[in-house]
């Protein structure tokens, strides 16, 4: 995988095609995949401030692709649950980690457990982070 590269390549949409908070997708390099790019979303939506989303067309699990996936991540001091209008992408399942991290010899358990927003699934506690696969 290449460095991340494009035109405006990780540049804030200021006045130009994307919405405003939205960064601009790379074309080529590692970032060439990047649907939703990673973004503070604010309370107009419902979505607290400190609460991010990224979301990708392509994921692999060692080499091999498996689909869609994003993750949230919640910077807040409380726990957030995911609604389905933070989302563009539908995801049906929490990506688990079995064994420790994958850089330590754990593996990836793309079933974790079924995903549903707006339920108890949806729950990422705070200074937490949940994976989800399409």
């Amino acid at each position: 995988m290449g460095n991340p590269s494009g035109a405006r390549c990780l540049q804030a949409a200021a006045t130009y095609r994307l919405a405003p908070g939205v960064i601009d997708p790379c074309t080529s390099g590692g970032a060439r995949s990047l649907e939703v790019p990673v973004a503070e979303v604010s309370g107009a939506s419902g979505i607290r401030s400190g609460v991010f989303r990224r979301e990708f067309r392509r994921c692999a699990d060692r080499g091999t692709s498996f689909g869609p996936c994003a993750a949230i991540v919640n910077t807040t001091d409380r726990a957030v649950t995911v609604r389905r209008s933070w989302l563009q992408g539908a995801y049906s399942s929490v990506i688990g980690l079995v064994g420790g991290d994958v850089q330590s010899g754990g593996s990836v358990d793309l079933r974790a457990q079924p995903f549903a927003a707006g339920s108890a699934s949806a729950a990422v506690p705070a200074g937490s982070a949940l994976l989800l696969a399409g």
